[in-house]
C-alpha cells in the first residue's frame, strides 16, 4: 500500500482546524443526548466535495452545504469541526488508515440544522 500520510506536513496542502468530539449518542428520534468535548487540533486537509460525494450521505443531509475532510487522526460520525468560522459536523466517513488517513464529509451545522436548535417551536 502506498502510505500518503507526509502530505500531512506539508502547509500548502494541510492546516491545523478546531476538533469538538461528541461525547454521547443520537437517539432514534434524532435528538442528541450527550455534550462535546472541548476543541483540540488536528492537523485536516478541507476541500469541496464533488457531486458523486453526496450519494454517501444520507438522503436528508444531501442538500446541506458539505465539505470533504482527510485526517490522519481518528475521526467519528457526530464530531464537529470549525472550519472558516463555521461549524461543520461529520457525517459520512472512511477509514483509509492503510493509506495513512481519514476521510470523511462533514455538513454545515449551524442554525435550524443543529439537534437541539429548538428552531420550530409547535405550539
Amino acid at each position: 500500500m502506498l502510505d500518503v500520510s507526509e502530505i500531512f506536513n506539508d502547509p500548502d496542502f494541510a492546516q491545523d482546524i478546531p476538533l469538538r468530539r461528541g461525547q454521547g449518542e443520537y437517539l432514534a428520534d434524532g435528538t442528541w443526548t450527550g455534550a462535546y468535548a472541548d476543541p483540540v487540533d488536528i492537523v485536516a486537509i478541507v476541500h469541496a466535495t464533488k457531486p458523486d460525494d453526496l450519494q454517501l450521505l444520507p438522503e436528508g443531509e444531501r442538500h446541506l452545504p458539505n465539505k470533504k475532510i482527510f485526517t490522519p487522526d481518528p475521526i467519528s460520525a457526530g464530531d464537529l469541526v470549525l472550519y472558516q468560522g463555521t461549524t461543520w459536523r461529520m457525517s459520512a466517513l472512511g477509514d483509509w488508515t492503510e493509506y495513512g488517513f481519514y476521510n470523511g464529509i462533514a455538513v454545515r451545522h449551524d442554525g435550524v440544522a443543529k439537534p437541539d436548535s429548538g428552531g420550530f417551536v409547535v405550539t
